[in-house]
């Protein structure tokens, strides 16, 4: 038997603990919880017990996501000297105002939580353990709920390799856009998505030459069909 949970981050930590005093294995969203500390209990309590615990972290399974780190590892681009992602969209609960647990930072709202645990995963898959980091957070000046709807984050790997993140979740665009650009001595390598698909819909170009592609989504949510995968 194994336990999917699909519940806000915050109810997630009592969900979790249980599954593992079951010794059920657990396959969960991210993020894994609200706070470091929290995070730290629950991966202790499931390491103690020897128990699988994985969180849902689609990307690494894109075709494209897979070339591009093939291509890293083949070292295609030399020397690497800047990694630049932007992530920008309209999220539903910014179009319509609406406030649920998806805008309140202690349930584990804010662009941060949702669409940063995403990059931050990413960029450790791709380029190894981050040494550094400072963010900007902020939202419209109008928006009177809690959670802010941008981060902009300057980081550093261990390895000295910089990189630089824009997460917008309430983008005023007329198109939604996520992007990675990795810069290195030897040219750029370029992955592009502007679909309304969170998943699906991604290019890969090495230099201006497009390298492989994933059909446009079929589904209006490709994560399931991820999944399924």
């Amino acid at each position: 038997d194994i336990v999917s949970i699909a519940t806000p981050p915050d109810l997630q930590e009592n969900i979790l603990l249980h599954a593992a005093e079951e010794r059920l294995p657990v396959f969960c969203e991210k993020p894994l919880g609200v706070s470091l500390e929290r995070v730290q209990r629950i991966q202790q309590h499931f390491v103690s017990k020897g128990i699988p615990a994985v969180v849902d972290f689609e990307f690494p399974e894109s075709n494209c996501f897979k070339k591009a780190k093939s291509l890293l590892l083949e070292e295609r681009l030399g020397s690497l000297r800047k990694v630049d992602v932007n992530w920008h969209i309209l999220m539903y609960v910014n179009k319509h105002g609406v406030s649920n647990w998806k805008t309140q930072i202690k349930n584990g709202g804010g662009a941060l939580h949702i669409i940063g645990s995403h990059v931050f995963y990413n960029l450790e898959w791709f380029f190894g353990d981050i040494a550094s980091l400072r963010a900007v957070l902020s939202k419209q000046p109008f928006d009177l709920r809690e959670a802010e709807t941008r981060a902009v984050i300057e980081g550093k790997f261990f390895n000295g390799l910089e990189f630089s993140v824009d997460i917008n979740t309430h983008s005023t665009e007329p198109r939604p856009i996520h992007g990675w650009d990795i810069i290195g001595e030897k040219g750029r390598l370029s992955l592009v998505n502007e679909a309304e698909d969170h998943v699906n819909g991604f290019s890969l170009w090495l230099n201006g030459v497009q390298v492989e592609s994933e059909p446009p989504p079929i589904i209006e949510d490709g994560r399931i069909r991820t999944a399924a995968e």
